[in-house]
Order: structure tokens, then C-alpha cells, then sequence
């Protein structure tokens, strides 16, 4: 079964956060259903670059500012944004975004249904909607800066650049995107250090106006670098043990520079884990996120003899089984990464 986060997108432009809540369920509108019924058959990959003439429009509005709904094979995305050029690109972004899920980490699912995506032209739009989603928690979202949040497969942006421009609500997109995916789709939790570390891999992208289609690359990410230049420049490593273990609010509750300092971190060690000591630990991570997928990530780690040895189930269970995994799907103890990862994050600043 799929499981509900809330995830906050790259508040300030540098962080994400990511809580665990509850959320009234999903409800569609008339409009959202008839174009459902419209909607093509998913594709398992995207063999060419897709059109924006390809997805079915319709005219659509919130609290009386016209907007679109358009419907994609993998997404019904409500837009208010009012440059053509941004509504054009976005339903492109984010079914190429879709296929990078569906196939950086191996072959996974298609979402069962449409994902619904909500991109505002301005704050205004976004906190009426936050708060008719989400009352509870809208208080806390509301003052987290710029950004936004996706919560049970839905996520919910606004436009964050300026005079047509596109790169920094399309890194959003892309990273709400990842977590819309594993929220509609994975039968367990990813830990939270790896949820966040993939989405913030997924914001690099490329996507110029000769181009059709966006590419995707990991590691172009200027805020995530900078937050890294930083760091090593200021020496604030944050120990392996203790990333892998917290929470991004266990962060955010000393400083908002201590958060985007961990989400710094996240990106460096995911990137590090893809790509880093040539590959070496790529196919491991392809196996973690597999069995995330397929609800086998809990089972695996239960059954470990370590993990039986220490008793440590209670812990696992708690949500802090970050170190377990590393010592379960890597063979090494976090403290046994530290200085291959340092060095491997100190090149991404030079």
C-alpha cells in the first residue's frame, strides 16, 4: 500500500522538508474526472520528446483567476500560471520527470492513477489552497519561506521565478515530482535521508528554449553545491551516523542554515552513492529503492542477522533505521563512508 508524507519543497530555494501527517483524502472535481476519461494510456517510457499540443486542455479557475487543467498521460496538472511559456513547458517536464523515476533506479511502477499537480501563479493562491487541503498545517507550511509541498500524491507549487523564466518552479516540480511518485507508489518508506537525498537529485535539469525535451543531471544543482561549498569551506560536516539517523525537523529545529546544511549533505551522499568510487555502490542503491517499491525494504532489514543480534526493531520501526540500512544494503557502517564520501563531496565544490 501507498503511505502519506507531507514533503515541503526547496523552501529559500535551497531546502526541502519532509514531516510525517495526516490528510483528508483527495477529492476530485467534475472537471478532474471527465478529463481522466479523456486521458491516453500510460506509456512505460517516453520514447520522444512530447509536444505540448499532445495533452488534452481545458479551461479551469481558482478563487475566480482563470487557469488551465491539463491532462497528461501520468498527470493532471491545475494551473493558474499565467506566462504561455511556463504552461507550456510544464506538462513536458513533468513526464520526462516521470520516466527519470520510472528508470534512474531500474524499472519501477507507474502511478495507478494520474497525479494531481497543482502550480499557482503566486503565494496568495497557494496558501488558499494550502490551507483548504491541509487547515492544520497550514500555519507551519505558510511560514517556511518560498517553495511547496506534496502530501499523498498530490502536490501543490507555485510559480517562483519571474517574467517567464522556469528553472527554479521546474526544480520544484521535479522534486515535489519524485515524491508524488514514491507517495502513490512505493509500499514502503524510503528513510527519510534517502527520500529527501533522490528528490533533491532529481531538481538538476537542463531545459533551454532550443530544447524539446528537458535532460536530467544529478549533479547540475548550483544551491545544492553552493550549500556544500559552504559547508566544507566553514568545516560543518554533519557526522554520517547522526545524517543518516535525524530528521530534516531535528535539523530545522536548531537553525534554517542547519537545514539547508543537511539537505546539502543528502544530495552530496545520494550523489555519491549513484556515481561515486565508479559506481561501486550504484547497484546496492538500485536494490534499496527496489525493495522500497516492492515493500520488501522491512522485511529485508528485519531478517538481518545484525540487526537481530542487536535488537534493534524497536529502532527500525521507529522510523530511525538509517544506519541499518547502510550496514544492510552497503556493507558499511556510516562511520566507514565518512571519508570516501568527504572526498567525494569536497570534488562536487571545486
Amino acid at each position: 500500500m501507498a503511505y502519506t508524507r507531507i514533503s515541503l519543497g526547496r523552501m529559500l530555494l535551497a531546502a526541502a522538508l519532509c514531516t510525517a501527517a495526516s490528510c483528508s483524502a483527495r477529492q476530485a472535481s467534475r472537471a478532474d474526472e471527465a478529463m481522466r476519461e479523456q486521458a491516453v494510456v500510460r506509456p512505460a517510457a517516453v520514447a520522444e520528446p512530447l509536444s505540448p499540443a499532445s495533452f488534452l486542455r481545458q479551461e479551469w479557475a481558482y478563487g475566480g483567476n482563470p487557469g488551465s487543467l491539463i491532462s497528461t498521460p501520468h498527470y493532471l496538472i491545475h494551473t493558474t500560471v499565467t506566462s504561455d511559456r511556463v504552461r507550456d513547458r510544464l506538462p513536458v517536464l513533468l513526464e520526462h520527470a516521470m520516466h527519470r523515476y520510472r528508470t534512474i533506479f531500474g524499472n519501477l511502477p507507474a502511478p495507478r492513477d494520474q497525479l494531481v499537480t497543482y502550480v499557482f501563479q503566486d503565494r496568495r493562491q497557494w496558501s488558499a489552497k494550502t490551507r483548504e487541503v491541509l487547515p492544520d498545517e497550514a500555519g507551519d507550511l505558510e511560514n517556511l519561506g518560498r517553495g511547496g509541498f506534496s502530501t499523498r500524491g498530490m502536490a501543490i507549487l507555485y510559480y517562483i521565478d519571474w517574467r517567464g523564466y522556469d528553472r527554479d518552479t521546474f526544480a520544484i516540480a521535479s522534486h515535489e515530482g519524485w515524491h508524488q511518485f514514491t507517495q502513490s507508489t512505493f509500499r514502503n518508506q524510503l528513510p527519510v535521508w534517502l527520500e529527501e537525498g533522490i528528490a533533491t537529485l532529481m531538481e538538476g535539469h537542463s531545459f533551454r528554449t532550443d530544447q524539446p525535451a528537458p535532460t536530467f543531471d544529478p549533479a547540475r544543482n548550483s544551491e545544492r553545491r553552493y550549500a556544500m561549498r559552504r559547508i566544507v569551506r566553514r568545516d560543518r560536516w554533519i557526522p554520517l551516523d547522526r545524517l543518516l539517523r535525524e530528521r530534516p525537523q531535528d535539523f530545522l529545529g536548531e537553525s534554517k542554515d542547519a537545514l539547508l546544511d543537511y539537505y546539502g549533505h543528502v544530495w552530496a551522499l545520494s550523489l555519491f552513492l549513484l556515481q561515486g568510487e565508479d559506481g561501486k555502490y550504484k547497484p546496492a542503491l538500485e536494490s534499496l529503492v527496489q525493495d522500497a517499491a516492492a515493500g520488501r525494504l522491512y522485511r529485508r532489514l528485519l531478517s538481518h542477522p545484525a540487526v537481530q543480534e542487536a535488537r534493534a526493531r524497536d529502532e527500525i520501526l521507529s522510523g530511525r533505521s538509517g544506519p541499518w540500512i547502510a550496514r544492510v544494503y552497503f556493507g558499511v557502517a556510516p562511520e566507514e563512508l565518512e571519508e570516501s564520501f568527504r572526498a567525494f563531496a569536497r570534488g562536487l565544490t571545486s
